[in-house]
Parts: C-alpha cells; sequence; structure tokens
C-alpha cells in the first residue's frame, strides 16, 4: 500500500495535476474562456428563474412566456459580452 501512495507523488503525476489546475495556462495567450450555458429550451418556466436568479443575478416574471424568459436571459448574457 506504501508503494501505492508513494507512486501518487511522482514527478510526472504532480506536473500533471499542476498542469491540471494552472488558471494561468488557460488565459496566457489572452484568450476568453467560453462559460457554457444550458441548453435553455430543455429547462422549465421554474428552472429558467432558478438559473437566471442563482447564476445572472437576474429576476424574471414567471407570468410570461417561456420564450419571453430565454430571450431576456440572452438579452442579459449579450451585454455581459
Amino acid at each position: 500500500m506504501f508503494n501505492w501512495i508513494k507512486s501518487l507523488f511522482t514527478p510526472h503525476v504532480i506536473e500533471s495535476i499542476m498542469d491540471s489546475f494552472n488558471p494561468a495556462a488557460d488565459c496566457a495567450a489572452g484568450t476568453k474562456t467560453e462559460v457554457e450555458h444550458p441548453n435553455f429550451a430543455n429547462m422549465t418556466k421554474a428552472e429558467l428563474d432558478d438559473y437566471a436568479k442563482d447564476k445572472l443575478n437576474l429576476k424574471l416574471d414567471r407570468r410570461k412566456t417561456k420564450d419571453y424568459m430565454i430571450e431576456q436571459i440572452q438579452k442579459h448574457l449579450n451585454k455581459e459580452n
């Protein structure tokens, strides 16, 4: 068992772990990382409202149609970009 634990700390394992958690490497070339958003069409109105409130800090009116709610979310996302 000790050898197994020891194998976890070999240089190539540590290097691969460090590379995977290096945020500077993601932004090194000045590229903007795209945030993936869920497929809004597959979400219910309640899920859309919760997503907008939690992730975007946006208040939606559930009395409106689902398409209208999706439009509001997309307008908000376009303003951020």
